[in-house]
């Protein structure tokens, strides 16, 4: 027991750095009445939407069918899901992972605090009550805060004071291994985020070595270009297979613009570094605050003479380039992996707020050399508040703060423990109030219990040749949950080709590039194998073609008689075919081109009358926009229906109210979120159809358009179609093993977005696969029965295996090397 006291007396500081932040965070917690205080969760936003869906999906898959048709699950992975903690999440059951979530997420703060004290102890040799201060500075900071549910940037967040005292050891002459381990697992566990910490390591050792240790520069560079190039090394094979993918998306194709612009002024600033601030999830100013000390300390260190004028010069300006970054275009552009933020500003904030801690702590030891300089540092901090307006709260805490700071300086040591108290107290409380006054967050209770339902909805449906969709839609990545072969999916690996091929064929978004929310068109439904879908609501307005299979306490589900399987062959002229026009255009085109069948979708031409509203268009879409602010905007659509048969209305609003009526029966009444498709079922001649809509936003998405459906002519082309379907024998996540009847159609389209990661065998022979349709996948097949053999490895992985390795025993060789010359330095 004495020698266990004797550690923790000893690591005390380190104890209470780690502590400190849990503590707040779980403070915060209780105010936000998460588990176990109550029945919320952190689990709102993007954690909601994207992050623990995929936490959800079995991990190891190389390809994934559970969403967008299929995806490469490797990229998504390295992306989003490759933290050390969510190898814990995987063995819980799932009513257990959101409470982990959370938990976890208190964690890392904890590890934050405790790295970032290792980090101050070790640069600088001192221990002290400041020692845990500064650490919850940097654990609760405002980036935390504001990120608290985007948990794959939060490994790096801990790991950077671990990464930077390893390049501290480089130049001091001790071990590298602490650097390349910690900034391997940074680029493992996020890549995207890994990019600027790698970008902040260059510049911290430039401005570090250059300003102390420039005799040494080229040895040491070499030595750091080694271990960094290890590091990345061991991580190839995860970072090849994302940038691979990542080169497929539209952002890749996003310049800066070539015109420099800058963002904020010197008040927006001020605003986000005051405690009790505003956190920024949006378009505002980065999030960066941490401690209010931090301006006059940074300010001692600038002025303090004890301190090399070299240094001072260059992490002067170092400060100044991560602030410039936050505010010009172009650098905000580079830091964010070249390309700008979709929302969540200065992604790379926490690198900001660790240096200027470090830096401020470094201040605060030499503070009591300045004497007359602490007057001007002290009123040069009030100043920079007051840019912000006179706030009396963190105009307070500023004079209280320079006032101990300036007592300090003049020997007051009493000032030391009461100046600690300050920033203890302003920082905590400052993380609990932004955590629980603006923190989202979501009924943990209730998520769980969604998640039972769909999974018992949706059980028993995961058939081999065909896909199955949830509407509505509980997440965008519910297919992820329930395991089953989905087309919604929100993930930034989100090939270009696949995000316009949706949007071409009617299906919704939700965030521009990335994402797609399918609509049921009954012919789409044939085009991508949905042999199923299940309607949670039991709304009975589903898409013509669906028939109800199965009645569960959950919901409904339906099966599809018009689906085609996952492959068939086809005529020539889908070669050829465009998605011009409407979505109705692009599906019948589709079948004309692959069949010979006539029109499934016809239009039907209406009058329309619209009231305090104007029209625009934007990335393809035609918009309608408010007059008076203070009315609703009003259309009206009149049809008078000619034809006998089953028709079917196309929504392209995304808010609103529509009442549909026919004759003076009211068909239904709907809530509008995202455009949609809703069968009317028969309709006769000279039956007057009205639909209304009110919309009380600003702006939406406009339109609707009506369609006589044919369903003759879609059972008969699913029908010719289906006789070259493809039979599948076997299907894993990354093979799948069948045959097909090749009569005089030997063109195979497969509804799989193309990747170069497919290869196809027929009969054992390679044969080419190609792209068709807007972004699926053909071959050319030989006559008769042809036995079918997909595979697929994701582009870069074989490679990038191959550098790991190579950097692996490159390591270990040159970690050989530097231990056996260590030691004959030391004999």
């Amino acid at each position: 027991m004495d020698r266990l006291q004797k550690l923790a007396y000893k690591y005390r500081f380190h104890i209470a750095s780690f502590f400190l932040p849990v503590i707040a965070i779980a403070i915060g917690y209780a105010f936000m009445d998460i588990r176990p205080f109550g029945k919320n969760s952190l689990l709102a936003m993007d954690l909601w939407g994207q992050y623990f869906p995929m936490l959800s999906s079995p991990g190891g898959s190389l390809w994934s069918f559970n969403g967008g048709l299929g995806f490469n699950a490797a990229a998504q992975a390295g992306y989003y899901t490759n933290s050390p903690f969510n190898l814990i999440l995987y063995l819980l059951p799932q009513g257990w992972r959101i409470d982990a979530i959370d938990w976890f997420v208190a964690l890392r703060a904890g590890l934050a605090g405790l790295t970032f004290c290792i980090w101050l102890k070790n640069r600088f040799g001192k221990e002290g009550l400041m020692l845990p201060v500064f650490a919850l500075c940097y654990a609760v900071s405002s980036y935390f805060i504001a990120f608290i549910s985007q948990i794959m940037w939060l490994d790096a967040f801990w790991l950077l004071p671990l990464i930077i005292l390893g390049i501290h050891n480089i130049i001091q002459g001790k071990s590298h291994l602490l650097y390349v381990l910690s900034l391997f697992t940074a680029i493992f566990s996020n890549f995207y985020i890994a990019f600027a910490v790698c970008i902040f390591c260059l510049l911290y050792f430039l401005a570090r070595t250059l300003s102390e240790d420039i005799r040494r520069f080229p040895r040491l560079l070499l030595k750091f270009g080694i271990c960094s190039l290890c590091a990345g090394g061991m991580a190839a094979a995860v970072i090849l297979p994302v940038y691979s993918a990542i080169q497929n998306t539209l952002a890749a194709t996003m310049g800066w613009g070539g015109k420099l612009e800058l963002y904020h002024t010197a008040r927006d600033f001020a605003d986000a570094a005051v405690p009790f601030t505003k956190i920024s999830l949006e378009y505002g100013v980065p999030n960066i605050y941490c401690a209010l000390a931090c301006i006059p300390l940074f300010i001692c260190f600038i002025l303090s003479r004890r301190i090399p004028l070299r240094r001072r010069i260059a992490f002067g300006l170092f400060t100044a380039f991560m602030l410039l970054s936050f505010n010009l275009n172009l650098l905000d552009y580079v830091w964010h992996g070249f390309h700008y933020p979709n929302q969540l500003p200065g992604r790379q904030s926490f690198l900001f707020i660790f240096l200027i801690l470090t830096l401020a702590f470094e201040g605060l030891l030499n503070v009591g050399r300045l004497k007359g300089w602490l007057i001007i540092a002290a009123a040069v901090s009030i100043g920079a508040v007051c840019i912000g307006g006179l706030r009396p709260i963190p105009l307070a805490i500023m004079a209280l703060t320079v006032l101990l700071i300036v007592c300090l300086g003049f020997g007051k040591r009493q000032a030391y423990a009461a100046l600690a108290a300050v920033m203890l107290v302003e920082s905590g409380s400052s993380a609990i109030y932004m955590m629980a006054s603006q923190v989202r967050l979501s009924d943990a209770v209730g998520y769980n219990k969604a998640v039972d339902d769909i999974i018992a909805l949706t059980s028993g449906y995961n058939e081999l040749n065909t896909r199955m969709e949830v509407l509505p839609h509980f997440t965008f990545n519910t297919a992820q949950i329930a395991d089953y072969k989905g087309i919604t999916w929100y993930s930034s690996t989100m090939p270009g080709a696949s995000y316009k091929l949706f949007k071409e064929l009617g299906c919704a978004v939700y965030a521009r590039n990335v994402s797609t929310i399918y609509v049921p068109w009954p012919a789409l439904n044939a085009i991508f194998g949905v042999g199923y879908i299940a309607d949670r609501y039991n709304y009975d307005d589903a898409a013509p073609g669906l028939e109800l299979a199965a009645e569960r306490v959950q919901g409904d589900v339906y099966r599809n008689k018009y689906c085609l399987p996952l492959g068939f062959t086809a005529d020539d002229a889908l070669l050829k075919t465009d998605l011009e026009g409407s979505a109705a255009d692009a599906q019948n085109a589709f079948f004309r081109d692959a069949a010979g069948a006539s029109d499934i979708y016809t239009l039907v031409q209406g009058r329309t009358k619209k009231d305090n509203l104007y029209l625009s268009s934007w990335d393809g879409n035609i918009y309608c926009n408010r007059h008076d602010a203070s009315k609703p905007m009003t259309v009206e659509y009149t049809f008078n229906i000619k034809q006998a048969g089953e028709y079917m209305l196309s929504n392209l609003f995304g808010t609103g109210e529509m009442t549909v009526t026919a004759g003076n029966e009211v068909i239904f009444r709907k809530s509008l979120y995202y455009p949609s498709v809703w069968t009317l079922g028969e309709l006769q001649p000279n039956t007057k159809l009205t639909v209304s809509v009110d919309i009380y936003s600003q702006n939406t998405t406009y339109g609707v358009e009506l369609y006589l459906f044919d369903g003759e002519a879609l059972g008969s082309a699913v029908e010719d179609l289906s006789k070259g379907g493809l039979e599948i024998d076997r299907m894993s996540s990354e093979r799948i093993e069948g045959r097909v009847n090749v009569g005089q159609n030997d063109l195979f389209f497969l509804s799989i977005p193309y990747d170069e990661g497919w290869r196809l065998k027929a009969n054992g022979k390679n044969v080419e696969l190609f792209e068709i349709y807007g972004g699926l996948t053909a071959a050319r097949l030989p006559k008769g029965e042809v036995d079918i053999s997909l595979s697929y490895t994701p582009p870069g992985l074989l490679l990038g295996s191959l550098i790991s390795a190579a950097s692996l025993a490159v390591l270990a060789i040159y970690t050989h090397f530097a231990q056996k010359k260590k030691k004959t330095e030391v004999d």
